[in-house]
């Protein structure tokens, strides 16, 4: 985990003969903490791009429905990161050719928001996702149900409800600076 009294005592219990939840508890918390900063140490950060169009619609057409049914892309067409009251990535259009990095979070810090707008000329922000906790990128894939792709990559389902009441879903890719565990492997309480 990187923080030497957390390892020194997860070394201690493996010699202790317990329960396998309690084991596994513990080495889930093990996988979560060595995902995050230590007290005192430097934010980590959280890249974040958005998927091109192609597959920005493959994965819209997984959720069993049309991607004009589902996909944010024909509503919103440009989309920008805020983090605090910092612009951390200034707008970009929401259907690239190719992926596109657009900006980093990091955490921990302020909290975290992803603004749509319907045009890229629009001044104000047509819809947006936060977290106002200072783990707020670890909050969007766990209240998105995302996927880790591979090792620290996850892909986020961002969804927003549209003028008329509609769920619409917004795909873009996490790279966190140190892999964490499925969500399925987090500890519960």
């Amino acid at each position: 985990t990187s923080i030497a009294r957390v390892d020194e005592a997860i070394q201690r219990l493996a010699w202790l003969k317990m329960p396998e939840p309690l084991r596994k508890w513990i080495g889930a918390a093990d996988q979560v903490l060595g995902g995050i900063p230590s007290k005192g140490a430097a934010p980590f950060t959280c890249e974040v791009t958005i998927l091109n169009a192609e597959w920005q619609k493959d994965l819209s057409e997984r959720t069993g429905k049309t991607f004009d049914a589902v996909s944010a892309l024909p509503i919103w067409r440009s989309v920008a990161l805020f983090q605090g009251k910092d612009m951390v990535a200034k707008r970009q259009p929401t259907d690239p050719k190719e992926d596109k990095v657009l900006g980093s979070f990091t955490y921990p810090a302020g909290a975290v928001r992803v603004a749509f707008y319907k045009t890229p000329s629009d001044v104000n922000e047509s819809r947006s996702i936060e977290e106002a906790d200072p783990w707020g990128p670890l909050l969007l894939i766990h209240r998105n149900s995302a996927q880790r792709k591979e090792g620290n990559l996850w892909i986020v389902p961002l969804q927003a409800k549209d003028a008329k009441g509609f769920d619409r879903v917004f795909f873009l890719q996490f790279k966190f600076e140190k892999p964490l565990p499925d969500l399925k492997d987090w500890p519960a309480r």
